[in-house]
């Protein structure tokens, strides 16, 4: 009888880049999500489009920012080369309708969203949603 080794795959939390133009939120986002066990960072603005191909599962996307901001870096994600491997959530300062509207232009160009957020961000109902997004490693 001969053993064969099985490779299981196991569940993984999904790696998470932030976009906004807030550094100290930010930083209390990254360490708010740290504690829970993810892995994320924070990048600004057009730098962030540009670090999507560092692979994040997530990308945490504040809509309120100076240019570029969130509707024109929804647009350039479109058309990102990975945009089929990572999923958005949107974040706002602003009131809901914006973040409707930035929702139904991810909609539009097929980018899979996970929801939105106001802001101030809620942290447990946010690592609620980022658990749903295991990855498979």
């Amino acid at each position: 009888m001969s053993n064969t080794a099985t490779k299981t795959s196991h569940l993984t939390k999904p790696q998470i880049l932030i976009c906004d133009d807030d550094a100290a939120f930010s930083a209390e986002l990254i360490e708010a999500l740290q504690i829970r066990g993810f892995s994320a960072t924070a990048l600004l603005t057009l730098s962030a489009v540009r670090a999507a191909i560092l692979a994040p599962s997530v990308i945490l996307l504040d809509i309120c920012m100076p240019e570029p901001d969130g509707i024109e870096i929804i647009n350039m994600l479109a058309v990102h080369e990975r945009r089929d491997y990572f999923k958005i959530v949107l974040i706002s300062g602003w009131d809901e309708r914006m973040l409707a509207v930035a929702a139904k232009l991810c909609e539009s160009h097929g980018l899979e969203l996970l929801g939105t957020f106001q802001k101030p961000v809620k942290i447990k109902p946010l690592c609620e949603l980022l658990e749903t997004v295991g990855v498979y490693a």
